[in-house]
């Protein structure tokens, strides 16, 4: 099992045990197998609730939602920020871009092992300056000049039927 240290009793430990286990969504289905009889998913869960269990001031998470299914991803997004609005720091590594400007105040971009830039997820993303295509279909027939002008877009297109605007202010 589990050991909890700074924790009073057995009781009070596996009660702090088994609301970590809760919380990360593997109670009441798994708390009594064994780590390699779990999925990938509850594996990854299990490495959350292992990061969680001496109530660290600081969590590090490496990938914490690889492998896991919209829901259970979801699910532990939630965990996450109630980690993180509980006063606990969290260092998340993620390939995801979706899951770090949902959960991350500020985002540090990698290569070869060195940080080359470092900024909130919105400024990085702005940034960027790249060009956004946004595909739509409307009922009425409009000039793709009209639309075009009325959006200040970079590009309006109508291959097929389907509007196709280009803008980098979305």
């Amino acid at each position: 099992g589990l050991i909890v240290h700074g924790i009073g009793s057995r009781n009070e430990r596996e009660v702090a045990v088994a609301r970590i286990l809760e919380r990360v969504g593997l109670l009441p289905d798994v708390a009594l197998s064994y780590p390699h009889e779990l999925s990938g998913g509850q594996q990854q869960r299990l490495s959350v609730a292992l990061a969680l269990v001496n109530d660290p001031e600081v969590v590090l998470l490496d990938e914490p939602t690889t492998g896991l299914d919209p829901q259970a991803r979801r699910r532990l997004w939630d965990v996450i920020r109630e980690i993180n609005g509980a006063g606990k720091t969290i260092v998340l590594t993620t390939h995801y871009m979706e899951e770090a400007d949902v959960l991350c105040g500020r985002v540090a971009i990698m290569d070869t092992g060195r940080i080359i830039n470092i900024d909130t997820p919105k400024k990085l993303i702005d940034g960027l300056g790249a060009e956004v295509k946004i595909s739509f279909n409307i009922p009425k027939e409009i000039s793709v000049t009209d639309i075009k002008d009325s959006t200040g877009a970079t590009d309006v297109t109508r291959p097929g039927g389907q509007y196709v605007l280009y803008t980098k202010d979305v």
